[in-house]
């Protein structure tokens, strides 16, 4: 993960703009609502305070039918794209986590189609337009959840508020 924000950083120093798209699931158990607002809470506060430049939220169902025919209906939309990109995401030894791709089969038609399930709440992080980092994410021992991210991006502002500098390493 060190390695990662290391070059978060350099890219993120020399960059136009720092922006995440915050990706929810509609349905939310009872009891995770506040979870969720918070997160909501904790990405404002990182835009107000500087540590990032921007944020969008999408709302995505259970799962998303990344079927040729869905993706031609909703062509106008990016959502699919990023989706698709956040599944895809690799950096080192950092990979997508929570993420689910599988192939269903309808029992009345027989037709299969491919969905992509996203966790309850996934981050994706984009330097001048690019994705670069994804929340959740694993190196095959931690988990790091968006909670994670938002947090540095808070110690950052902390720091510059105070007059210090960047850690060199984590």
């Amino acid at each position: 993960m060190a390695d990662w924000w290391q070059q978060y950083r350099a890219r993120a120093r020399d960059a136009d703009a720092v922006t995440v798209e915050l990706f929810l699931r509609s349905y939310t158990p009872t009891g995770h609502h506040l979870d969720r607002s918070a997160l909501v809470e904790s990405v404002t506060e990182r835009v107000e305070d500087g540590g990032l430049d921007g944020y969008d939220v999408t709302v995505v169902g259970d799962r998303i039918c990344v079927c040729d025919r869905c993706t031609e209906l909703y062509a106008e939309e990016d959502t699919f794209e990023s989706v698709a990109a956040l599944a895809e995401w690799r950096s080192g030894p950092l990979e997508a986590s929570g993420i689910t791709e599988r192939a269903v089969e309808s029992a009345i038609t027989g037709e299969y189609h491919h969905t992509i399930s996203l966790p309850e709440q996934a981050l994706g992080v984009f330097v001048d337009d690019a994705l670069v980092g994804v929340f959740p994410c694993t190196d095959g021992v931690r988990t790091y959840e968006p909670a994670t991210f938002l947090s540095e991006r808070q110690e950052r502002a902390e720091r510059a508020d105070a007059g210090q500098s960047e850690p060199v390493s984590d």
